[in-house]
């Protein structure tokens, strides 16, 4: 697993625990500052041609994959590597369902984005949703496949013990303000 965290706090030793035990290696790899989309995903690009992968999956966000998925385009590099691209929410996405303006960073990583869906061999979505959106605005290799986020049980508790059931007083929701993540049915 390749980490590139935005920022220098520490990856929680729980997750390295957890993925570690299952047979994958951390690749801690932190993104310096000042780099700009493109940057990051040539250090990708260089990161994964240390090695020959069978299947490399990465996330949509932001481009990460765009460099590696146009040179293997080109036969430059990783021609016996499949990539899975999963989307959980393109800029696209998240700049037109939100009527938000761009900056130069978000049209750059949204550019960056779509050559990763549209290049990759196969597209993970995590709704029919999502997979819906893409397929109306990407053009890819094969049809949009649906996997919802399935991390369960052990792998999403980390510290608390079971509790005792008690009645609810108060409810939080934690999500953008728009009715495509629920706040219309939330306050019904």
């Amino acid at each position: 697993i390749f980490l590139l965290p935005w920022n220098r706090r520490e990856w929680p030793k729980a997750w390295t625990s957890h993925w570690e035990a299952r047979g994958c290696r951390i690749h801690y790899l932190p993104i310096q500052s000042g780099w700009t989309l493109a940057d990051i995903s040539l250090f990708v690009a260089d990161a994964l041609s240390e090695s020959d992968w069978d299947v490399v999956h990465l996330a949509e966000n932001d481009g990460l994959g765009a460099a590696a998925l146009l040179m293997r385009s080109a036969g430059l590099a990783f021609q016996n590597t499949r990539f899975v691209g999963t989307a959980h929410g393109p800029t696209r996405w998240h700049r037109t369902g939100n009527l938000m303006q761009w900056s130069d960073f978000e049209a750059l990583g949204s550019q960056l984005e779509g050559a990763s869906i549209e290049l990759a061999d196969l597209l993970v979505c995590p709704s029919e949703y999502i997979a819906d959106w893409c397929r109306k605005r990407y053009v890819t290799k094969a049809p949009p496949i649906v996997v919802p986020n399935s991390l369960t049980g052990e792998g999403r508790r980390f510290g608390r013990g079971p509790r005792e059931p008690r009645e609810i007083e108060k409810i939080v929701f934690f999500g953008r303000i728009e009715p495509r993540k629920g706040i219309d049915r939330f306050i019904a």
